[in-house]
């Protein structure tokens, strides 16, 4: 189940998804305002598990996107896991680490 909505520069969205099978809920709620027409901002908050995860890991994720041309954007986003707790991935263990994403993209 999803729902967005927007109003002026704001747009808002939120999604929810059960398995029934592993029995456990996901859910994430997502903004967006445009600072200027070619500038949004990006904030966002997932609760996700898959099927190979003990347990769920809660994110905020903090994004800024340029739009430079009609055709090409720089985006960088911060990521930061609120939990902290080891999976195992085999004979070793590894915690989740915050990221920050720096991308570009390019159309023609």
């Amino acid at each position: 189940v999803d729902a967005e909505g927007s109003i002026g520069n704001f747009m808002l969205g939120a999604a929810y998804s059960r398995d029934v099978d592993l029995g456990f809920d996901n859910y994430r709620v997502d903004a967006t305002y445009f600072l200027y027409p070619w500038l949004k901002s990006t904030i966002s908050y997932a609760n996700l598990r898959d099927g190979d995860q003990t347990a769920n890991d809660p994110t905020i994720a903090l994004g800024l996107t340029a739009h430079l041309r009609a055709n090409a954007l720089v985006g960088l986003t911060y990521t930061h896991h609120t939990r902290d707790y080891n999976l195992p991935l085999g004979p070793t263990t590894t915690t989740f680490t915050d990221t920050v994403v720096l991308g570009a993209q390019f159309a023609f």
